[in-house]
């Protein structure tokens, strides 16, 4: 159903946006095509040519020697390793889909609405958006770096234009290169459908053909070869840089916060983003390990309460129907519970305890909304000396949800429903802080952070890899054919 849903509002988002488009290009005929926009349904790209001398300006900012070109050297030479791998990887994935159907495959591809939840697709978008121009940026100033080591060996040969050639201008780079260089005729960014990037237009004119194989190389590797570098840098800013600055406003290992609550989960209007879980049952949760722990714990366990002896007294002169019929009375206030505690007891031990011996009972019938007042117990050892722990025989799991604000919530079901219906965090906000949770943001940042370094690593990784398969329309298949140029000399690429 929300396959459904997210597909009827993608085609209310074009058809709105495709409307809007339309009535702007009726009322200003030219203005797309001095903007740059072109458009159809379901797709819309901006480019630009001003941005090409900029390209000059990144490379030109490293002083440092053929940096640029070592640094997209690198890239070339891995670029046949990525392309095995990425083979080897489809390969095991078709094996997988075929053979172990049951078992998730190694790649699997994000669809909204399917296998990626609508409230992560701002994270999607991102991560795409940002993949793609880092990609089309690798193109781009691989193939500056190359005029500009062309302007190097030419100023070489001129001595007389050295102070022009060594220190040139971005402007006056940018006429240059349309005469005596690789032409990069447009940059921009696009939405086709649900997926946005990002494009480079290299003229492919007889100095692009004039180049090296191995200058070749360095250009159709650097799309994936930068992809690489941001998800690594993703992933080193993920595990090292966010926890040192969430250190600053946040403690982790004492709680996990609640950041999202959804509106059909079993605890909507009793537990509110912001909250500190500490514990369920009598089982600590000082992070999401350890709350997947007790979740199991209490789905293979019984739990009980260590009531007081003294409260327990107040149950023994009721009628024990809710537990005979297996029904609750006055008004489904009371449920049936059993203790062991008086079992293997003689008389005198009984009325050690301060029983006498018609007040005991090995079942009767007690309020299970008062329990969330007793700590949980497995068993009689868990409980103080003037407690006993007795257990619910109609509920399959009840247990207490401990908050930080020592606010105890009860609830008869499945523990699961915590993983499935709430969002959580292993980030508390520091309390010596002194903020008003109304910042409902402060709250939601480390999990921002984490997320979109998750989805930006994967997206950018996966994107690098796969763009070097030896597939028609993908930087793979040239750096095949570049691969076979060098192999086989002679070789020209078509």
């Amino acid at each position: 159903m929300e396959l459904i849903y997210s597909i009827i509002y993608l085609l209310l988002f074009w058809v709105v946006l495709y409307v809007i488009l339309e009535a702007i290009r009726w009322m200003f005929p030219k203005i797309f095509k001095k903007l740059g926009v072109y458009y159809t349904f379901a797709f819309i790209k901006i480019e630009s040519k001003k941005l090409n001398a900029n390209f000059f300006s990144i490379i030109s900012a490293i002083p440092t020697p053929y940096f640029w070109d070592y640094w997209f050297l690198i890239g070339a030479l891995l670029s046949p390793f990525i392309s095995i791998f990425c083979v080897a990887l489809l390969i095991i994935n078709l094996f997988s889909t075929i053979f172990t159907p049951n078992s998730p495959p190694p790649l699997s591809p994000i669809i909204p609405g399917v296998n990626l939840p609508s409230n992560h697709l701002s994270y999607y978008f991102f991560s795409l958006i940002l993949s793609g121009i880092f990609h089309e940026l690798g193109h781009a100033l691989a193939a500056t770096c190359q005029n500009q080591i062309s302007a190097k060996f030419s100023s070489s040969k001129s001595p007389s234009s050295n102070s022009i050639l060594n220190h040139p201008s971005p402007r006056r780079f940018a006429s240059k290169s349309k005469r005596n260089s690789i032409q990069i005729r447009k940059c921009g960014i696009f939405l086709a459908g649900i997926y946005p990037g990002a494009f480079v237009d290299i003229k492919n004119n007889s100095k692009f053909q004039s180049l090296s194989p191995l200058s070749k190389l360095k250009i159709y590797s650097a799309g994936a070869w930068h992809n690489l570098i941001l998800a690594i840098l993703s992933i080193s800013l993920l595990l090292f840089f966010c926890p040192f600055i969430l250190s600053f406003t946040h403690s982790t290992n004492i709680g996990l916060t609640i950041t999202a609550v959804s509106p059909h989960s079993p605890f909507i209007n009793h537990l509110f983003p912001g909250d500190i879980i500490t514990k369920i049952a009598n089982c600590d949760t000082p992070n999401i390990d350890s709350l997947l722990k007790c979740v199991n714990l209490i789905q293979n366990q019984t739990f009980g309460f260590c009531n007081s002896k003294e409260n327990l007294r107040q149950y023994f002169d009721h009628k024990i129907e809710c537990c005979s019929n297996n029904t609750s009375v006055e008004n489904n206030q009371l449920d049936c519970f059993e203790t062991n505690y008086f079992k293997n007891k003689t008389l005198k031990e009984i009325e050690v305890n301060g029983f006498k011996p018609n007040e005991y009972k090995h079942q009767f019938c007690a309020s299970i909304r008062t329990m969330n007042l007793f700590p949980m117990c497995l068993n009689q050892n868990d409980c103080n000396s003037d407690q006993i722990c007795i257990y619910p025989q109609r509920l399959d799991s009840v247990f207490t949800i401990g908050l930080k604000s020592e606010r105890n919530i009860l609830y008869a079901g499945d523990p699961e429903e915590l993983l499935y219906t709430i969002a959580m965090s292993n980030y508390v906000v520091n309390q010596n802080l002194g903020l008003n949770f109304e910042w409902e943001w402060f709250i939601f940042w480390p999990e921002m952070l984490e997320k979109g370094l998750g989805y930006l690593s994967s997206i950018s990784g996966a994107l690098g890899v796969l763009n070097m398969a030896p597939v028609y329309w993908l930087d793979g298949e040239h750096v095949c054919k570049v691969l076979m140029m060098m192999a086989v000399p002679g070789m020209e690429e078509k």
